[in-house]
C-alpha cells in the first residue's frame, strides 16, 4: 500500500473529476438531476477522504508530501475544512499561513480569501 498522503491526493484528484463531471453535466441527459446528485455526492465522498488522509499523513509523513510543499498541504486542508464544516481546523491553519514568514504573498492573499469564507461561515454557524 502506498503512503497515506499519496491516497489522500488520489482522492483529491478523484473528488475535484467527480465535481467537475457534476458541474458540466448536459441537463438533456434522462436521470439528469439524479446523476447529477450521485456524482456531487460521490466529489463529496472523495474530498472528505482527501482531507483526512492529508490530516492524517501531516502528523506521520515527511515534507514534501505528493511534490507539495508544507504550506501548499496546509492550504489545501483548509479549504477542503471549510466546506466540510472543520472550521477549527481551517480556522488554525489559515492563521499560520497568514503569518508564515516562508509563505509568498500570493498564498498569503489565497489564505485571507479563504478566512472570509471562514468568517462567513462562522457567523452563520453562530446566528443559529
Amino acid at each position: 500500500m502506498g503512503k497515506t498522503s499519496e491516497k489522500a491526493y488520489i482522492c483529491l484528484k478523484a473528488g475535484w473529476l467527480l465535481r467537475s463531471m457534476a458541474e458540466n453535466m448536459d441537463s438533456s441527459l434522462p436521470d439528469y438531476a439524479q446523476k447529477q446528485k450521485e456524482a456531487k455526492a460521490q466529489s463529496d465522498e472523495y474530498l472528505k477522504n482527501a482531507l483526512e488522509g492529508f490530516m492524517s499523513a501531516i502528523q506521520s509523513e515527511n515534507f514534501p508530501m505528493c511534490g507539495m510543499d508544507e504550506l501548499t498541504v496546509d492550504y489545501l486542508i483548509a479549504v477542503l475544512a471549510t466546506e466540510y464544516d472543520k472550521l477549527d481546523v481551517a480556522s488554525k491553519l489559515v492563521s499560520q499561513i497568514i503569518v508564515s514568514p516562508t509563505a509568498n504573498s500570493r498564498m498569503k492573499d489565497k489564505a485571507r480569501e479563504v478566512k472570509e469564507i471562514l468568517v462567513a461561515k462562522i457567523k452563520e454557524k453562530n446566528a443559529h
